[in-house]
């Protein structure tokens, strides 16, 4: 899906984020959001969503899920996302403000469960969030 000239959003992208590892064989879903708003200065914003999401203790001893903004040949991540369950529960979703200068880089996502934002388990979604 894209848009553009849409209330405060001039451009947005939005891409699935498929399961993958021990999530493989569950019935999960994603989407990376990425969008550039119409304030002045543009504002990037990168939202992450995860449907259908377990309780991550599922996955190991984990309370919470964090999403992964990479960059290639970047080898630090672009952004961190903290996931926080919405009120259905099954649904986690974050999002954050990006700065970048120049060309924007293609982006990819990944969401970990994760111990108290310390400890980080597998990769149980990923996807493009920017080409």
């Amino acid at each position: 899906m894209e848009q553009t000239d849409v209330g405060h959003t001039s451009f947005l992208v939005t891409n699935p984020l498929r399961p993958t590892g021990p999530a493989a064989q569950l019935f999960i879903a994603g989407a990376g959001l990425f969008e550039i708003t119409a304030y002045e200065p543009p504002v990037q914003r990168v939202t992450i969503v995860g449907v259908n999401l377990p309780d991550p203790g599922i996955f190991g001893p984990y309370s919470d899920y964090l999403a992964i903004i990479l960059a290639p040949g970047n080898p630090s991540p672009i952004a961190e996302i903290n996931l926080s369950p919405t009120l259905a529960g099954s649904v986690w979703a974050g999002s954050q403000l990006l700065t970048f200068g120049g060309t924007l880089p293609r982006l990819f996502a990944e969401v970990r469960p994760v111990l108290y934002g310390v400890r980080q388990g597998p990769v149980i979604l990923i996807g493009t969030v920017f080409q």
